[in-house]
Order: structure tokens, then sequence, then C-alpha cells
């Protein structure tokens, strides 16, 4: 198998090490083939940059996989990935065109009348001063409380929450350069317990995998929020297993069906759901794409994640076996 990673934009790479030769991380792409091993998998992979690179040479793979996962910040390599693989007779995993699909403006347009879904109105701009902010709303039809961030960022990095007029003055920490940013309409995902919970959902070869489901006492929720509110409640961390067992107990027949129009409508063979669930059991989204990282280990008290780390990872390895067989019948 290939994989296929690429630089963003402006050719940033994090160099993570130097003990054994550097070693470098690059944003913006699926971080999911390290802990692969298997006896019938060997995996190369090919790093794209943003200039025209020389024509490559290589032999063909049996299976590709695009890593290339950020269509904000990655445009120029899934430019190259496209031209790379137009001409690819073997099969392709996450081709770049189904990537670009899962901007948070173009997940708002596709989904936002779907059944079972509550899909924030979301709206992509390149502001200059306050005023294009006004602007974006209007246009928008996008009120208070409103999410902003820049493009390209994901998790809780850069996230900012507008309440009210009085809060705009926050907005002059954000670069207004002519940069993107999203502008998204917050909705309010508190369960009744006065809590919030984070639901994340692998989308892998048709099928939905459980992450995991943090709970937090704070509406921006992220991996740390574990070492709140659920790093010595155990009634949290059972609620958490119990999902990880059986999510199908969670989602109502019409969030069922709204998963698999996404999968229908991205084309995608791996992604991620972040959501929420509203008062009404409907699927709260805060991001749907392809760049989400869910292969790592975790120690006590959260041990019980590793099941289903380990289950996606046979899912992903047995995914590309599947596509190798089918190409060779």
């Amino acid at each position: 198998m290939l994989l296929i990673n690429g630089l963003d934009d402006l050719s940033n790479a994090t160099i993570v090490g130097i003990s054994n030769g550097v070693q470098f991380s690059y944003t913006g792409n699926i971080d999911l083939m390290g802990d692969l091993g298997h006896p019938n998998l060997s995996v190369s992979q090919l790093l794209l940059g943003c200039l025209r690179e020389a024509p490559i040479k290589m032999a063909m793979p049996a299976v590709i996989f695009n890593c290339i996962a950020d269509p904000d910040s990655h445009g120029r390599s899934l430019d190259r990935a496209s031209e790379l693989l137009e001409q690819a007779r073997v099969p392709v995993l996450n081709r770049p065109q189904n990537v670009r699909k899962t901007t948070r403006d173009n997940i708002y347009r596709l989904l936002h009348n779907t059944p079972g879904l509550v899909v924030p109105r979301t709206v992509r701009l390149a502001p200059r001063r306050l005023s294009d902010i006004r602007a974006a709303m209007a246009d928008g039809d996008i009120g208070m409380p409103f999410l902003i961030r820049p493009a390209g960022q994901h998790g809780g990095a850069g996230l900012l929450r507008v309440d009210s007029e009085s809060d705009l003055g926050q907005l002059e920490r954000f670069a207004f350069d002519g940069r993107g940013y999203y502008l998204t309409e917050f909705v309010d995902f508190r369960s009744p317990d006065g809590l919030y919970r984070k639901y994340r959902l692998i989308m892998l070869d048709g099928r939905v995998y459980p992450r995991h489901l943090i709970a937090s006492d704070h509406w921006n929720i992220h991996s740390r929020s574990r070492g709140t509110v659920m790093q010595n409640n155990l009634e949290l961390m059972a609620q958490e297993q119990a999902f990880l067992d059986h999510p199908e107990r969670h989602f109502k027949e019409s969030v069922q069906q709204a998963l698999a129009q996404i999968r229908r409508e991205l084309e995608l063979d791996y992604f991620g759901v972040d959501c929420g669930l509203n008062a009404d059991g409907d699927l709260v989204v805060f991001e749907i794409n392809a760049c989400v990282n869910v292969i790592q280990r975790h120690q006590a008290p959260f041990g019980y994640l590793n099941a289903a780390v380990e289950r996606i990872r046979t899912g992903v390895i047995e995914m590309v076996l599947r596509r190798d067989r089918n190409r060779s019948a």
C-alpha cells in the first residue's frame, strides 16, 4: 500500500524527533498507519509538496490511501495528488476530490436539510476589518452567539465564542489580513445533567465505529477535557464504555439514516464525525472531515478505550486487504 501525504500550502513541517535521524510530522494528514503492523500489509509513503515536482517513477502499489485530509490548508497538495491519481489503475482510498467536499461551509450546504441532523449555519470569509465580520453575519443569517476560527484549524485551537456585541472586541486577537476564517452559529448541546458531551464516530468503509464520548463542564470539548470531570467519575466512564459497546442504542432511527446519508454525500472511505446530541435526540454536527487521527493508546483509568482503537485499526487493515482482493478478483 502507498500512503500519500502532503505539505500544507506554506510548506510547513514539524520536527518531532532527532534521536534516530530527523523525524517530521505533517499537519492536515491522516496519521493512521504507524500502528497497522500486519504480515500481509507492506506500507510505503510519498510526500507531496506545494511545487510541481519532477515526474514520479515507482512501482504501482496494490492500494493507494490518500492521507491528505484538510482542504483548507492543503489545497496545492490535493491538486498534485489529483494529478498523480488521475491515471491510477488500482483502488484509491479517500480520493482528493472527495476530501475537498469537507470544508465546513460545504458540509453545511450538503447536509443542513437532513432529518436527524442539526448542522449549524457556517460561512467562510477573508476579513480585513471588523465590519467584514458583521457583513458575513448578515449574509449568512448568523446571529449571536457564534463561533469563529481560522480555516484549517481543528479541535479547540484558535476557537472563540462571541456571545454579545460587547464581546466583539475579542476579535482583535485575530489577524484580519485576508486569511480565511469560518463563522458558525453556536447551537447549545448541553445535556440535562448540565454537562456537555462530544461523541466521535469514525466512518470506515461504510460502517460506523465509535471512538469516544467525552463529557465536560465546558462547551469547548477536546481530549484534555477528560482530566476535568471524567477523571474520577466512574459513572461517566461507564457511560462512555456503554457507548463504545453499543453505539446504536444512543441514536434514534433518523440519526442512523442521517449517518448513512453523510456517507453517500461525501463518498469517503475514512472520515470522522464529531458531534453532540440536542434535547430532541438530533445529532448536532461540530465537524465532519477526514482530518481525524484515532489510533492513540490510552492509559488507566481510560484503558477501556483501547478496545475501540483496536476495532478501528483492524477495520482499516481489513478495508485495505478487501480492496486488494477485489482488485485481484
